[in-house]
């Protein structure tokens, strides 16, 4: 068994937390809302069904790029993005 990345239950609002990826590759990307009533924290946790959302920050003094590929019917879709 393989742990996920940990969530930080003072995040109030809508966190998002990716699985690891099964032996078939694919990864399961979870949507979590964390809201606090009073002194109770409530987690409501479900699959996300919209695009996975991501977030690169480049603090270097260092310019890279990757790439995102996706293979859908047996076409590959590829994007690059480059960060400065």
């Amino acid at each position: 068994m393989r742990w996920s990345s940990p969530i930080n239950v003072a995040d109030v609002g809508r966190n998002h937390v990716a699985l690891p990826a099964t032996r078939d590759g694919t990864a399961l990307l979870l949507r979590i809302d964390i809201r606090l009533e009073g002194s109770t924290v409530f987690l409501f946790v479900a699959e996300e069904e919209s695009a996975w959302p991501l977030r690169v920050r480049n603090e270097t003094d260092f310019a890279f790029s990757f790439e995102q590929t996706v293979s859908d019917l047996g076409v590959t879709h590829s994007k690059v993005i480059s960060l400065t």
